[in-house]
Formats: C-alpha cells, sequence, structure tokens
C-alpha cells in the first residue's frame, strides 16, 4: 500500500495569477476603485457590486493599519470582532474569486495535478493517499482540477473533498 503523502500549499502558490502580500492591499483598494469607475448596468447585480466595492474599501482603509491583511484578520480575531472577521474573510475570498477569474491559473497547479490525479471510472480521481492542505483565500487548486475531470466547480470541490465549500455564487456578481 503506497505511504500517505500531504501536500502544503501555502502564500505564493498562486503568485503567478493573484497578487502576494507585498501587494495585496494595494491591489484591494484599485478594484474598489476600479468598480466606482464602472458604470453599474454593467453588472448583473449592481447592488451587491457595490456592496462589495464598499467592503473593499473598508478592508483596504483598515489593512492600510497593519502589515498585512493576515495581521488585521489576527487583531480582529484577538478583539473578538467576529462581524469584522467574517467581513474581512467574505471580502478577500470574493477578491481572490474576481481576480483569478481575470488573470486565469497558475500554471504551477497543471503541473501538479497533472502529476497527481489518475485515471479513473468516468473523470480523473487524486488517488485516496494524497492529501492537499492550503490555506490560502483563492480557488486556484478546485479550478485547475475541474479542468482536468470536465465536472463544474461544485462536482469538482465535492470529488476532492475541498473544505470549507465555497460559495459560487460570489462568481455570478460579475458574470
Amino acid at each position: 500500500m503506497p505511504k500517505n503523502v500531504t501536500y502544503l500549499l501555502g502564500a505564493g502558490a498562486s503568485a503567478s495569477s493573484l497578487p502576494t502580500i507585498t501587494t495585496l492591499t494595494k491591489n484591494i483598494g484599485d478594484l474598489a476603485e476600479d468598480i466606482k469607475r464602472t458604470p453599474s448596468e454593467n453588472y448583473v447585480n449592481p447592488d451587491e457590486v457595490i456592496r462589495f466595492a464598499e467592503d473593499l474599501d473598508w478592508l483596504y482603509q483598515n489593512a492600510q493599519h497593519h502589515l498585512t491583511v493576515d495581521t488585521l484578520a489576527k487583531k480582529l480575531f484577538l478583539s473578538y470582532d467576529s462581524k469584522g472577521l467574517e467581513r474581512l474573510k467574505r471580502t478577500l475570498s470574493l477578491f481572490f474569486t474576481v481576480v483569478q477569474s481575470t488573470n486565469g491559473l497558475d500554471k504551477r497547479y497543471d503541473a501538479l495535478l497533472a502529476s497527481l490525479l489518475e485515471l479513473g471510472n468516468h473523470h480523473p480521481n487524486l488517488p485516496e493517499n494524497i492529501k492537499i492542505l492550503t490555506w490560502n483565500y483563492d480557488i486556484q487548486l478546485e479550478l485547475s482540477a475541474s479542468r482536468y475531470m470536465n465536472l463544474s466547480l461544485t462536482d469538482t470541490m465535492e470529488q476532492i473533498s475541498s473544505f470549507p465549500p465555497i460559495r459560487i455564487d460570489y462568481l455570478q456578481l460579475f458574470i
């Protein structure tokens, strides 16, 4: 029986497609400004997009007082500010979803999955002895896997046991 193998993907795993910690706060502010400059009729759900821009502004303003967004998250956690922490996580996750839908996939995920996936009955599968852990806010792994598996993003996340589940409705704000 093959040994269990766990891959740990951390900061920078998606650096070819997403901003790294050094430019993240600036990129958050830039996206907020881009959204505000775009006529609201260009969006399927303008009220939600405007709320997202307000959340980006909030995150941008607060993140400037800390070395990183992660430091802000820790401050909110230590301050028992669960609403602020939830807002940060929701906003940052949506930010990365929007950016990666524009910038595409980091090709290193493609290479990793090409080397790990095995032929299954209906689509490629991740071997049972392989686990991939990431604390990144993006869905680069899930998007790349969905291309190999030829499944919807939701079905791919279920197939690879993605946790926590990702809110697909975020994508619909900008489509």
